[in-house]
């Protein structure tokens, strides 16, 4: 679980080619530096880019990264003999990892793969697309079975702050709630976390 973590640390992930896709290519920043530093983040930020461009091919490899290790903990920590308890938080918090990276690709990407067990040999290659309310429903479902295993934060030790909680799953799943027009739920998720503060 903590090499999930640890891709969200990773180039794909958090540097450049996010900010490419994120802030630049809004209203929220602009490139920046010199024109020859980085041009893929100028045609990012010209709006002059095409499939070419790394920062597309870099964030699908680094979130699909984190959901291939996702994936592995998800399959292999059940045959894990350890703290019932802890097992039970861990499985949550790779699930929740997974809803993540498919939250943010979806948004970006529009219909995806949906991989939810280890991939061998040619399986690489024969992925298709699915549309993006089966990767909804697919984030839906991690996000509930995260909920119900992962503590609140106030749950964790000092050691372990930052990991994921039941308030950060719920705070995804209005997200994805909002997104579906689904207002009732939404409201009913922040209003779970607003009480969870009280």
């Amino acid at each position: 679980v903590n090499a999930i973590y640890n891709q969200f640390r990773q180039w794909d992930c958090i540097s450049l080619p996010y900010l490419g896709v994120t802030d630049i290519i809004s209203d929220d920043a602009d490139k920046g530096s010199t024109p020859t530093d980085a041009p893929y983040l100028l045609e990012m930020d010209n709006f002059t880019f095409d499939a070419t461009n790394i920062s597309f091919s870099s964030v699908w490899r680094g979130y699909y990264n984190a959901i291939a290790r996702a994936n592995l903990a998800i399959l292999r920590i059940p045959d894990v003999e350890m703290d019932e308890v802890l097992k039970k938080r861990l499985l949550g918090e790779a699930k929740f990892l997974r809803a993540y990276s498919y939250f943010v690709l979806v948004q970006w990407f529009g219909d995806l793969p949906i991989i939810t067990a280890p991939l061998g040999g040619d399986e690489y290659y024969n992925q298709e697309r699915k549309p993006k309310e089966a990767v909804y429903a697919q984030i839906e479902s991690d996000l509930l079975d995260a909920i119900d295993a992962l503590p609140e934060k106030s749950g964790y030790a000092a050691a372990d702050l930052g990991r994921a909680s039941k308030g950060a799953a719920k705070g995804l799943l209005a997200k994805l709630y909002m997104l579906r027009k689904d207002y009732a739920k939404a409201e009913l998720y922040c209003q779970e976390i607003i009480g969870s503060m009280q």
